[in-house]
């Protein structure tokens, strides 16, 4: 598998499945491992699994919903 770092393409690999968690809340998902890179990404995936939603303007992660975790199952 391939991936793009700092514009180039790189060689990459999925991992099994990690746990991610943030304060009370947690998700489990694969991730993409890029060589030489050393900051993590979080992706939608993870976020919607916690809950969470990012404000840009404030520089921050909350709760989609406040402090009270909702998960829609459809």
């Amino acid at each position: 598998m391939t991936g793009v770092a700092g514009g180039r393409t790189v060689p990459s690999g999925i991992t099994e499945y990690v746990e991610v968690r943030w304060k009370d809340r947690e998700t489990s998902c694969q991730a993409v491992v890029l060589p030489g890179e050393d900051e993590v990404l979080l992706g939608a995936l993870p976020l919607e699994g916690m809950d969470l939603t990012v404000n840009p303007l404030r520089n921050e992660v909350t709760g989609a919903h406040g402090d009270t975790i909702r998960i829609v199952v459809k």
